[in-house]
């Protein structure tokens, strides 16, 4: 019997797509390889179009960028969870505050 990683992978990502809270899950590098549609709802922007693109590049203007790039790269560096509040950037030019907890997937 084999076992197929597609098929073990089902239930983590039913439950990514099914939850009424924003998700985003990031690959190794930092660019964005999840994007549920609860955060597609709330930021406006649709995961096909954000997919694939690093997570940072969407703060290239923002005040927080230096701290949320610590964030990120103490979670891939020491393998702990944190948390942070960011002012994710919509599609529309505004902001909404969001409350992230970064941990490592990988």
């Amino acid at each position: 019997m084999h076992n197929n990683p597609d098929k073990q992978n089902e239930p983590a990502e039913a439950i990514i797509d099914t939850a009424g809270v924003c998700m985003i899950v990031l690959d190794p590098e930092g660019n964005i390889a999840r994007f549920n549609p609860a955060s597609e709802e709330t930021t406006g922007f649709s995961a096909s179009e954000i997919m694939g693109e690093p997570f940072l590049t969407l703060f290239s203007e923002s005040p927080q960028r230096h701290e949320i790039a610590k964030a990120l790269q103490s979670v891939i560096r020491e393998g702990a969870g944190t948390e942070i509040t960011i002012d994710f950037p919509t599609r529309h030019g505004n902001q909404k505050e969001m409350a992230f907890t970064l941990k490592p997937s990988f």
